[in-house]
């Protein structure tokens, strides 16, 4: 897994072939700290098939407010550098995996 910066955003992720998963985060808010638990399985379960990565949003606010997160935590997926979908709010491994299947087939 990748811990992004403002800095490192490009490269890490609009320069990369393939897919990205990225995890906009606070670290203080629960929702937050629980799909933490939930990207880690993914990072694990996925590693051949999509980068994941993870934006701490208080640490990074250009980036952040490029993308306009407005709610945590939100999931932005990438493929060739281009956002290609997002999802808002807590979501279980068990639909993030149903939900990464179904886009990489796509």
């Amino acid at each position: 897994m990748v811990h992004l910066s403002d800095l490192s955003f490009a490269d890490e992720v609009l320069a990369f072939e393939g897919f990205v998963l990225v995890d906009f985060y606070l670290a203080s808010n629960p929702d937050c700290q629980r799909e933490g638990v939930v990207i880690e399985e993914i990072a694990q379960k996925y590693y051949q098939k999509v980068k994941v990565a993870k934006l701490d949003m208080e640490k990074n606010p250009a980036i952040t407010a490029r993308y306009r997160i407005s709610s945590v935590p939100t999931l932005i997926l990438f493929k060739d550098g281009e956002e290609i979908d997002r999802v808002m709010g807590f979501v279980s491994e068990e639909e993030l995996s149903r939900y990464l299947e179904e886009k990489i087939k796509e």
